[in-house]
């Protein structure tokens, strides 16, 4: 949303393409309610080149995004139905074993967010290998083509 996350996966990433895809109008589940912050995106990603924004909501940039994806971090609104449409949306651009990370993840079986839930009932079947479990984060390699839509 102010692009820290970004500026990481660029500077990890340095001869990769980021893509951020947003509003920039905090449309979901933010702190600071509907306020247009990508002025501020902008400003704070000014030094990474390899940085692309498409702004627009998750479901209209897809349809347009035909690179295959190595890596998708998954942090939108975190509803229930929002997370499923990102991963049944985005999950099919990913290449086989693409790492795919979800923010805000609960303990297990917690639904806080809509997160868990998605996790349990779309990814976990796809799921190949986890990457990393943090408290908020959940990293796993993907079997994209074995998704249930």
């Amino acid at each position: 949303h102010l692009g820290a996350t970004s500026c990481m996966l660029a500077l990890a990433n340095k001869h990769n393409k980021v893509y951020c895809v947003d509003t920039w109008r905090n449309d979901g589940q933010m702190p600071d309610y509907h306020k247009d912050t990508f002025s501020e995106f902008k400003n704070n990603t000014k030094d990474f080149s390899n940085i692309i924004t498409l702004r627009g909501t998750s479901e209209e940039v897809v349809k347009d995004f035909n690179e295959k994806i190595d890596l998708l971090f998954i942090d939108g609104d975190h509803s229930y139905d929002a997370v499923k449409k990102d991963v049944l949306n985005w999950i099919p651009k990913c290449k086989e074993d693409a790492m795919v990370a979800f923010h805000d993840v609960g303990p297990t079986g917690s639904v806080v967010y809509g997160v868990t839930k998605v996790i349990d009932e779309y990814i976990k079947p796809i799921e190949k290998k986890v990457i990393k479990r943090l408290i908020n984060l959940y990293v796993i390699q993907v079997s994209p083509r074995n998704l249930k839509t």
